[in-house]
């Protein structure tokens, strides 16, 4: 078992992958409600806002333990892009959607018009401002010609049907009011 105070003190079984909803001790609200004021502040051009707060301390350790387990492998297939959503969607992180869209490594070239659809999809359901900043923040990092992704594979926009990449220009333009 993962504790609140595991991930915020960087304690954690190395070796072991669980979503923030089995963190024992986690309060989601508080989260998601510092990450909206987050947003709010950003906006107003605050990036400083909560830096020295626990809930932001805390925010900032779940990334970098995600990051761990990314990078060791612990996150199953089947469970990747539901990680991404439950972050970017369910808790609101802003940190993740930065931090977490330069995995690169862990996206293959052959799946881009499925992550295309995935991400659309999640930006249709955004239910707010923080949850579509958070998509668009990850689609802008992650689709740029010339990133490697596995195998370092080269992504390209070619790589794309017609219809994902009208849907990418979309995302990138932020022009759903369009669609």
């Amino acid at each position: 078992m993962i504790t609140y105070q595991d991930i915020l003190k960087y304690e954690y079984d190395m070796n072991v992958f669980v979503f923030p909803q089995e963190i024992f001790g986690i309060n989601i609200d508080e989260l998601v409600k510092y990450n909206r004021k987050c947003y709010e502040e950003m906006l107003k051009l605050n990036y400083e806002y909560g830096s020295d707060t626990e809930i932001c301390s805390f925010d900032v350790a779940l990334n970098s333990y995600y990051e761990h387990c990314n990078s060791s492998q612990l996150i199953p297939d089947y469970f990747f892009l539901e990680l991404i959503r439950t972050m970017i969607i369910d808790l609101e992180s802003i940190h993740f959607s930065v931090m977490f869209s330069n995995q690169l490594a862990s996206f293959e070239v052959d799946y881009v018009n499925h992550y295309i659809i995935f991400f659309n999809n999640l930006y249709c359901k955004a239910h707010n401002d923080v949850t579509k900043h958070n998509v668009l923040c990850f689609v802008t990092n992650l689709f740029v010609n010339g990133n490697k992704f596995k195998f370092d594979k080269l992504y390209n926009d070619s790589l794309l049907t017609q219809n994902n990449l009208d849907i990418l220009n979309r995302l990138r333009n932020n022009s759903y009011s369009d669609y």
